[in-house]
């Protein structure tokens, strides 16, 4: 990784970040506040993990002034489809409460590309490198679910195309499984 690229794979907070330490390939996590502070440098209501008003779900963080919810998609999300079914029933009373949902899966590296994708915005600053898999043998897509599966394939589809060559090679040895089925849904 770039000596001046200062951010890490994301976690949901610096604390988090700093539990895990580096990653096997040493490349450091980084707090998702990290990450919105420097997205969008001018806003400083984030909550994080506060009860939605009138809710009883916490959002990992919320910006009233920017009517937006982040959320942090660990391993747990992509293990078992209930686990997808409650979330998108989140996303779904957010939205209806007016709010724009962004929810960041562990496994998407937050480069420049995916941040403006993500969140609607047109940055230039250097984040997080385009090629370096998520992936190595503590951390691999045969835990997930093929829910998760199929989310990852529509997730870096949609937001990521560019790390798909990266990715798939680094599963191609681990989960050969995985790999196949990840195939089939275009990747």
């Amino acid at each position: 990784m770039s000596n001046k690229i200062r951010f890490g794979f994301v976690r949901e907070t610096e604390e988090k970040a700093l539990e895990e330490g580096a990653d096997v390939a040493g490349i450091p996590r980084t707090g998702l506040e990290t990450y919105l502070e420097n997205i969008f440098p001018n806003v400083d209501d984030w909550v994080h993990d506060k009860q939605f008003p009138d809710m009883k779900t916490r959002p990992d963080y919320r910006s009233d002034t920017l009517k937006m919810v982040v959320e942090f998609d660990g391993l747990l999300h992509f293990r078992n489809r209930v686990d997808f079914e409650r979330d998108s029933a989140n996303t779904q009373n957010y939205e209806n409460a007016g709010y724009k949902v962004i929810r960041i899966p562990l496994y998407l590296n937050l480069t420049t590309s995916v941040i403006n994708k993500l969140f609607d915005v047109n940055l230039t600053q250097p984040f997080f490198e385009e090629n370096v898999s998520p992936f190595n043998e503590n951390f691999q897509p045969n835990c997930f679910c093929m829910t998760g599966l199929k989310r990852m394939a529509d997730d870096y589809l949609k937001y990521a195309p560019e790390q798909i060559p990266i990715m798939m090679e680094s599963i191609k040895e681990m989960s050969p499984i995985e790999y196949d089925y990840l195939k089939t849904l275009g990747l």
